[in-house]
């Protein structure tokens, strides 16, 4: 039996909207780097783990080309996952992350794509630090990294994609698992009946 929980005390997805103008702040700020990561986390659903471990080889070609796709690996479950990087409508991702790259095209393609001090990974404190300053400006109730992930797999839900397809693009094993990231309230679920037209 499936079980469909009202969403995690932890952290929730946010809206379409919330989504597209903290990207547009964060890249209209000029931190092409924090806005690269919050694109990959949100419009491709990784986890920040995911993010902070990426080389600059897993997302580049050498010429500074986006790669269509990329593999990653789940340490929990030791497999690997295949990400879609160029989707028919990722224009605005392609153009973000390869303006990113210019920045770094000094860098070799073993190292990390985004580099905190002594070209370590970025600290996920760092991360969270700039979400929650964000969050505080924007009188937004929750937001963290894993807000954002949340944020893909809703905003794909709301959209018409099954949750068992959702699964398979998150990689998780346990489909309960998905339906908490799609965070449903007592109204997604009621809103249902809406659709019966007989």
């Amino acid at each position: 039996m499936i079980k469909t929980p009202t969403g995690s005390k932890t952290s929730r997805a946010i809206t379409q909207e919330q989504y597209t103008k903290l990207i547009d702040h964060t890249i209209r700020s000029g931190n092409l780097k924090y806005g690269s990561m919050l694109l990959l986390m949100g419009s491709r659903g990784l986890r920040i783990s995911d993010v902070t471990r990426l080389r600059v080889s897993d997302v580049f070609f050498a010429s500074g080309k986006i790669k269509p796709a990329m593999r990653i690996e789940i340490k929990k479950q030791k497999k690997k996952l295949t990400i879609q990087l160029i989707t028919k409508n990722s224009n605005y991702f392609v153009t973000q992350l390869e303006s990113y790259f210019w920045l770094i095209s000094d860098r070799d393609p073993s190292e990390l794509l985004f580099q905190g001090s002594f070209k370590n990974e970025v600290p996920h404190s760092a991360i969270k630090t700039y979400l929650n300053e964000y969050k505080t400006l924007n009188n937004i109730n929750q937001l963290s990294p894993h807000s954002l992930r949340k944020t893909f797999g809703r905003s794909l839900w709301e959209n018409g994609v099954k949750p068992e397809i959702i699964q398979k693009l998150f990689g998780h094993q346990n489909l309960n698992t998905t339906m908490i990231y799609l965070d449903l309230q007592s109204e997604d679920i009621l809103s249902a009946y809406d659709l019966v037209n007989f």
